[in-house]
């Protein structure tokens, strides 16, 4: 079996889905998803979503779908942009990314017209205009406008810090936190 493809690890133990060493995942199996499933009428559609990305928190119905998406966080793939020579498995992913180089801004806010070069991004900025905030969790009831922010937010109940810093082992939360502390350790800053 490949080493992307999930492998059942026992009806009471959780599937592992496993695309590297660098990137794997836990997800609900048995009972735990019946439980996540009935748990979705109280929270909504989205609480569906069993199969979460180890490495950024977005969560997915389908374990192709997080399989598609784990494919985005490693390097390489049959499409290079012209400009700076990064490669991307999806031609879609290449096109997204030559907005960097282009300055393209297709998504515009009905509201405001502030432009955005990402789909998802202009639907996160709308909620600023409407203070919609569809993202609750579900120990303290605290809402959020965008659903990255929720899952860095859980990580306060569950004391869980995934990003380490490689200089002194210093755990975080969340990625820009950590990512904010490495620079102490540089001796040229930004």
């Amino acid at each position: 079996m490949p080493e992307h493809v999930a492998a059942g690890v026992g009806a009471e133990q959780a599937q592992q889905l496993v695309v590297s060493e660098a990137f794997s995942l836990a997800v609900p199996a048995g009972d735990a998803v019946q439980d996540e499933q009935a748990s979705s009428k109280e929270t909504g559609r989205k609480a569906r979503r069993g199969f979460n990305c180890g490495e950024c928190g977005q969560r997915f119905r389908t374990e192709s779908g997080l399989r598609d998406h784990l494919a985005s966080h490693t390097e390489g793939g049959p499409h290079s942009c012209g400009v700076c020579g990064k490669e991307f498995p999806w031609k879609s992913f290449l096109v997204r990314h030559s907005r960097i180089h282009t300055g393209e801004k297709p998504f515009k806010c009905d509201e405001c017209g502030k432009p955005f070069a990402l789909s998802f991004h202009l639907v996160n900025h709308k909620r600023t205009h409407t203070g919609e905030r569809p993202y609750k969790c579900d120990v303290c009831g605290k809402a959020f406008s965008v659903s990255s922010h929720l899952v860095v937010h859980k990580r306060i109940h569950s004391g869980e810090k995934p990003y380490k810093c490689d200089v002194c082992g210093k755990a975080f939360s969340d990625p820009s936190t950590c990512a904010r502390h490495k620079r102490i350790h540089a001796t040229k800053k930004p």
